[in-house]
């Protein structure tokens, strides 16, 4: 076995010398899919983050910034896209989504209204009030317009969102 290991590191070794370029190995994969976005980014920029994306409330239409993160653009993948969303104390509306996106949640401490983040692998939420909290989320974006979206949002138990990648 030890002999196996000392000719993979020896191999790996020659390999990495013969090349021009040296050879680092990605600690995770977020670390290789950010330096995959980087040069994916330069070729596909306008595409990926210089589109206008919106969303539709009751035939009004609010814009949305995207995050620059692997579940964003997970997300942007899925458009357009129906979903009826429910309210949930009075602050927020959620949905699950068609598929498990990526994620990486974090304690986020305060949600403001406009915020959309990811809750668990498959939970759309739309905030529409501002408050603490102690769970954790994978941001997505930031809806522009967060006063009117809060009197849309706020009328209903349930509402009918669509998310589109370009106004209709």
């Amino acid at each position: 076995m030890k002999q196996k290991i000392v000719f993979l590191f020896l191999t790996i070794f020659l390999l990495s010398a013969c090349s021009n370029q040296t050879v680092r190995p990605s600690t995770n994969i977020e670390d290789s899919f950010n330096k995959n976005e980087h040069i994916a980014e330069s070729e596909t920029e306008m595409s990926s983050y210089q589109t206008q994306h919106y969303l539709q409330v009751n035939d009004q239409s609010f814009s949305i910034q995207y995050e620059k993160n692997p579940t964003a653009t997970a997300f942007q993948n899925l458009l357009p896209l129906k979903l009826t969303m429910t309210d949930h104390n009075d602050n927020e509306k959620f949905a699950d989504l068609p598929d498990v996106l990526t994620t990486n949640a974090q304690q986020v401490e305060q949600i403001q209204a406009g915020d959309v983040m990811l809750y668990g692998s498959q939970t759309l939420v739309v905030f529409y009030e501002n408050f603490s909290t102690n769970y954790s989320y994978t941001r997505i974006g930031k809806i522009d317009n967060p006063t009117a979206l809060r009197k849309l949002l706020r009328a209903n138990d349930s509402a009918e969102i669509l998310w589109l990648t370009e106004k209709e």
